[in-house]
């Protein structure tokens, strides 16, 4: 007797069976008729539309896609697979003939996530997974993607990140130079990137504190996220709040209605740049102090929490601990930004770079004019206030106003200020850094405390003049020959003599 599929289910609910026994039972049922509410014809349509659907969804994913049965024999393929194989025959063959590493993952009947395998000339990554119908296994599935395609892709993200202008330009091989100075700043760069704490860059103007600071993003491990910057000192504080913190819809006159994400928002998993933190005010160093310890931020005209994932990177050409002392900068959020220190070498500490520097610009600016090596003598003796900016500048000047050759000559009028050269006859007269020097070693000798060229380096930076070790040491070398000073060895510092009292 041919009994009703309902008549069957009702006779497998009285029996005392576990769920896959019935569903078996079911499954080998209805292999053998057909449901009586049902005819051929009506079953053989709504399966066409069934595999029509199904085809029309494969061929929409953006991957290859495979069906096999338990053999590996090839029952479908979508139209992304013929494109990445570069083939259309591709059903009735076995997947071995595409790679026997596919074959022997599906004999294992593993699930298995982007495994990389080679196909011809082809990188491909393929993911497997097998098909159970009723416990019973009955094929696998194969997702593949092309390594190229994958890498088309990421790199119109990162266009389009890029467009936005969210994204860090320069890395650490983008800072030109060979010098010690500039290779021990690179390689101190590339160590502090490893970490998630804030780096304060100091320096003077000009010196490339920005491009540190984007070469510090990409070294890092929030590379793949966005890089924001700001500078401190070219907007009012009311718009450095909005646009640091963003701002709920009608939080103020002339607010947007759909109100705006704020820069530490937007830079979440990634950096926030900010540069000239010295001019901050006080009232919004206390904001940001809240931000670096709670990692949570609160929108202008919000009483709601807003958690970030941020790191910042600031930058100053002044002297924040100085500031500090004077009150004029919160000590803990000195404290806060300056985990990791780092200093960026003025131009005259590293004029060894200056022929370097010439030529990369040069070239920049598509110039080929040969350069007269005369020049370089009259750089080596300048001064550098405005460091690398200030070259690029005189650079560019020459590239345009020279004729066939760049000479000395044709250097702008006024560039050759005698301020900004070392006199070489200043034996009559002691210069202002000289003189600069003595009073601090007086200071020094008054409060019985010893100093050595690194912390007098140090010191003059808080009096705003910028010397190197190095240049330090030169000073001092003067100063002793005039019998001003007495240098000692190791460290017994040097210290100012009865006649470099006198001289004060």
């Amino acid at each position: 007797m041919v009994y009703d599929i309902s008549t069957i289910l009702k006779l497998l609910n009285e029996l005392n069976l576990d769920e896959d026994e019935k569903k078996l039972m079911i499954q080998n049922y209805q292999k053998k008729i057909i449901n009586v509410d049902q005819g051929v014809n009506s079953l053989i349509d709504n399966n066409y539309f069934i595999q029509q659907e199904k085809n029309t969804i494969a061929n929409l994913i953006n991957e290859g896609l495979i069906e096999t049965d338990n053999f590996g024999n090839i029952l479908f393929v979508n139209e992304m697979t013929k494109s990445i194989l570069k083939e259309n025959n591709l059903v009735g063959k076995n997947v071995n003939e595409i790679s026997e590493k596919i074959g022997i993952y599906l004999d294992e009947n593993q699930y298995i996530t982007d495994e990389l395998i080679k196909y011809k000339k082809e990188q491909l990554i393929i993911s497997t997974k097998p098909i159970y119908v009723l416990s019973e296994k009955v094929g696998n599935i194969i997702i593949i993607r092309n390594i190229t395609e994958i890498k088309r892709l990421e790199d119109k993200l990162k266009k389009s990140i890029s467009l936005s202008g969210h994204v860090a330009k320069y890395t650490l091989e983008d800072i030109i130079g060979t010098s010690r100075e500039i290779d021990e700043t690179k390689k101190l760069a590339k160590k502090m990137a490893k970490t998630n704490a804030s780096v304060l860059i100091t320096g003077e103007s000009g010196t490339g504190k920005e491009l540190f600071a984007n070469a510090i993003h990409n070294e890092s491990e929030r590379s793949k996220f966005p890089f924001l910057a700001i500078n401190c000192a070219t907007l009012p504080e009311s718009l450095i709040e909005s646009e640091l913190f963003g701002y709920e819809k009608g939080a103020f006159t002339g607010a947007s209605k759909e109100g705006k994400l704020g820069l530490f928002e937007q830079a979440h998993h990634g950096t926030l740049f900010l540069d000239e933190i010295a001019e901050l005010s006080i009232k919004m160093q206390s904001r940001l102090l809240r931000v670096l310890q709670e990692s949570e931020i609160i929108r202008i005209g919000s009483s709601k929490i807003r958690t970030v994932d941020v790191r910042v990177i600031s930058a100053t050409n002044s002297d924040l601990y100085a500031e500090s002392s004077k009150g004029k900068f919160r000590w803990d959020l000195y404290y806060r930004l300056n985990i990791f220190p780092i200093k960026v070498p003025s131009l005259r500490e590293r004029k060894e770079d200056i022929p370097f520097l010439f030529e990369y610009f040069l070239k920049e600016l598509k110039c080929n004019k040969p350069v007269n090596k005369e020049i370089y003598d009259i750089f080596y003796k300048y001064s550098w206030p405005g460091n690398v900016r200030e070259l690029r500048n005189i650079v560019e000047y020459l590239a345009y106003m020279s004729e066939e050759e760049i000479k000395s000559e044709n250097l702008p009028h006024n560039f050759n200020k005698v301020d900004n050269f070392k006199n070489s006859n200043e034996d009559k007269k002691l210069s202002k850094i000289k003189m600069i020097i003595l009073n601090i070693l007086f200071e020094k000798l008054k409060n019985k405390e010893k100093i050595g060229r690194k912390k007098l380096s140090s010191t003059l930076e808080t009096k705003g003049v910028f010397l190197s070790e190095k240049e330090v040491r030169k000073e001092l070398l003067e100063l002793q020959n005039k019998e001003l000073v007495t240098i000692g060895k190791g460290r017994q510092g040097t210290k100012i003599t009865k006649k470099g009292i006198e001289e004060i």
